[in-house]
């Protein structure tokens, strides 16, 4: 069993994190365990350590992100085989998507105001 250790730089680590994080493309998300799977561990970490607490470790780095970091395009596996889930429905789906665009509705009350 795997004993949690901390790595030995942890800013390297993040700067890491968050350079592969920026390639993430618009519109893909990628889980906590790809970015870590993609990101090699600090030196002195042992693997079956980093592939215990990798993914924590990126929450971690994801936590301390700077603004320019897309952090939505980081998401937990849960929620990622749930967002694939719903889009094979709705690809499926016999009803039409429609657009966002075209759902909205000006509410007269609203209207005109800054």
């Amino acid at each position: 069993m795997a004993t949690y250790s901390s790595f030995s730089n942890r800013e390297q680590y993040n700067l890491s994190v968050w350079a592969f994080v920026k390639r993430v493309p618009a519109g893909k998300v990628v889980t906590y365990g790809q970015v870590a799977k993609s990101v090699s561990p600090s030196p002195g970490v042992a693997a079956n350590t980093y592939r215990a607490f990798g993914p924590r470790w990126v929450g971690s780095a994801m936590a301390r992100c700077p603004g320019d970091v897309p952090w939505q395009r980081v998401v937990n596996f849960r929620i990622s085989s749930m967002l694939v889930r719903i889009f094979a429905f709705l690809k499926s789906s016999p009803w039409p998507i429609v657009p966002m665009e075209q759902e909205f509705v000006a509410i007269p009350m609203f209207a005109g105001r800054n």
